[in-house]
């Protein structure tokens, strides 16, 4: 998000769990790193300033609107935050428009908890999500069951405007997959543009819709399963979400200008690029105890768009199974990003003596 702003014309501060290499050398040194997450927040937050947030605070809606008194915010609020988390308010909404949505409940019926599946109320990247083990007891007001829906993992960005949804995406999703020494429901990576057919579009189109009746504002993200040509959405992230970075990458969307356009006044966001590619990202994640190493190679000579982000400080622990970096590759198709990016990885977990 910060690329895009700067891209933009913006000058942003960040704060940030890690403050990364790559997120200090973009926005030149105007980053600080948070110890205590979400707390630190109420008391690093400039005044005045617009602020945007990305991924898990909107489960802090109560947290959003304190801070959205102290500068103005360029995204939701509680009420939309609380709508989108709530499991049988989503579906009740998405069941308006016609949208399908897999069954929820407080926990399944006897004997088919393997085709169910247990999510916090509270959650993001697909943290905290499981298969529902049998015998296990309901806890309503931090977890409920999904019915399990076989399929594509996807995802959908939508910018949405008072009186408008424009569909800027769809991806590919990766999820807990073995090649990124990633595990059960964690999200890993993205590949897109992701083509759609017409009973997925229509279904998308129905979705914007939704979003509009919702009350969300701005960029908003979007997870899909991809079935017998209906896209089922699984999960409504009310933010800026991960897979923007790939259609902003492939398609040249200026998504600082399509997400903030919904909370001052702007013209249409511009595209840059003029002919239309793919691309992924992958993250990587720790197969052991690492140490990130003194030296990692820049980008290449004459490659404008970067191999590597969210690039650990040297010396930096990283625990078994925590995401490293992020891999970022392009191609002509999806696949031939796919077969980029997955090459990139295997190169990356050399230069961490992972190979």
């Amino acid at each position: 998000m910060a690329q895009s702003a700067v891209r933009a014309g913006f000058a942003p501060f960040c704060l940030d769990l890690f403050a990364d290499t790559d997120l200090e050398a973009v926005v030149e040194g105007r980053v600080k790193r948070l110890e205590n997450w979400p707390g630190d927040l109420v008391h690093l937050l400039p005044p005045e300033i617009p602020w945007v947030y990305t991924g898990g605070l909107e489960n802090h809606p109560r947290l959003v609107n304190q801070l959205a008194k102290r500068a103005p915010l360029w995204g939701n609020q509680a009420s939309p935050l609380i709508h989108c988390r709530l499991p049988w308010r989503l579906a009740e909404t998405l069941h308006h428009f016609s949208v399908p949505t897999p069954e929820w409940a407080p926990c399944p019926p006897l004997g088919e908890e393997s085709a169910w599946l247990s999510k916090p109320l509270r959650g993001a990247g697909g943290r905290g999500v499981a298969t529902w083990s049998a015998g296990a007891m309901p806890r309503l007001w931090s977890r409920f069951a999904q019915r399990r829906v076989a399929g594509l993992p996807a995802a959908a960005v939508f910018a949405v405007q008072p009186g408008e949804s424009t569909l800027l995406g769809v991806t590919r999703q990766w999820v807990g997959e073995p090649w990124l020494n990633a595990k059960g429901f964690a999200y890993c990576g993205s590949v897109g543009p992701w083509p759609v057919g017409d009973g997925e579009c229509a279904d998308l189109a129905a979705l914007g819709k939704a979003l509009l009746a919702i009350g969300l504002r701005g960029l908003v993200g979007v997870d899909l399963i991809l079935t017998a040509g209906r896209a089922w959405v699984i999960e409504i992230n009310p933010r800026w979400p991960a897979s923007v970075e790939v259609l902003e990458r492939a398609l040249g969307i200026d998504a600082w200008g399509w997400h903030t356009r919904a909370f001052c006044a702007t013209g249409t966001p511009n595209c840059t690029v003029e002919e239309e590619t793919a691309s992924a990202k992958a993250i990587v994640h720790a197969p052991r105890d690492l140490v990130f190493p003194a030296h990692w190679p820049g980008n290449e000579p004459g490659k404008q768009k970067a191999s590597w982000a969210d690039i650990p400080h040297p010396g930096e622990h990283l625990p078994a199974g925590s995401p490293v970096l992020t891999c970022l590759a392009d191609g002509a198709t999806a696949s031939l990003a796919e077969r980029s990016v997955r090459s990139l990885v295997i190169r990356t977990l050399a230069l961490l003596g992972c190979d």
